[in-house]
């Protein structure tokens, strides 16, 4: 009798974060082409790769190390990018 599940299968988690991020890189790419048309100011590119990496480690947060310390990355580039735009803003 052969069993239901093999280990060439992959796991039904990993099939879920892989549509998700999928999912997720199609939805920013849709969301930078549309502010594009509509002239609306764009967000940098350090907030994409901010919130990459915070869902990279909700995703991978079954290993607590790797989890915590992409959204520990994350969290810090947002607050730099945050830091840069209102020093921009108060530049003369």
């Amino acid at each position: 009798m052969m069993p239901a599940y093999t280990n060439s299968m992959p796991v039904p988690s990993t099939v879920y974060i892989v549509t998700a991020i999928i999912v997720l890189a199609i939805l920013a790419i849709f969301f930078i082409f549309v502010r594009k048309k509509t002239g609306q100011k764009q967000p940098s590119r350090i907030v994409f790769i901010a919130l990459f990496l915070v869902i990279a480690g909700i995703l991978f947060g079954e290993d607590r190390l790797i989890g915590y310390s992409l959204i520990g990355c994350g969290v810090l580039l947002s607050i730099l990018d945050i830091y840069r735009n209102r020093r921009k803003g108060n530049a003369p």
